[in-house]
């Protein structure tokens, strides 16, 4: 490949790269804007310098180990309710600096999966969507301008719930927070 230009490699399909800490690098950039991948909490305070008018983003998925988060799982009620608060306090703090560095009338849509929380295998939505759009409302003073579906209708159904108990009806679309 020419220089500048990104391949995805067998390796890196199928593994998240850490990068090195306080480390952030240019994804792609356009004439509209740039995205980075790098920590948020770093990026937000010490690079991006103006205001950012569209943060758009995905959360870390709770329960998923990934480099920046280790899996997680309980069938107590009482565990996987601090474990979504502690998920919750997590991702506030994730996106404290960015909402430091919104313009005004500037927006954070949030990529979100409806199962970001799973409480147990009775087969029950989580309310992880409700409780994180609260906190952003009353921790960080955002106010929900709409929820946009993320529609995919390939998205391979996933998860017990869909696939063997049919407790759910479908895992092909995910909320995002506007």
């Amino acid at each position: 490949l020419s220089r500048g230009r990104w391949g995805l490699t067998q390796e890196g399909k199928y593994t998240l790269t850490r990068t090195l800490a306080n480390n952030h690098m240019v994804a792609f950039s356009t004439k509209l804007g740039v995205a980075l991948w790098g920590d948020s909490e770093v990026v937000f305070r010490d690079t991006i310098k103006d205001t950012v008018h569209l943060c758009l983003t995905s959360i870390p998925y709770f329960g998923v180990t990934r480099s920046y988060r280790k899996s997680v799982t309980s069938s107590c009620p009482e565990d996987m309710e601090r474990l979504k608060q502690e998920h919750i306090d997590f991702l506030l703090r994730i996106f404290e600096p960015i909402c430091n560095r919104l313009a005004p009338g500037g927006s954070l849509a949030i990529n979100l999966s409806n199962d970001t929380v799973v409480p147990g295998a009775c087969g029950e939505r989580s309310d992880f969507l409700e409780d994180f759009t609260y906190a952003l409302r009353k921790k960080l003073g955002l106010k929900l301008m709409d929820r946009i579906v993320w529609h995919a209708p390939d998205k391979p159904p996933r998860g017990y719930q869909v696939t063997h108990k049919r407790t759910h009806l479908t895992s092909k679309y995910e909320p995002i927070l506007w």
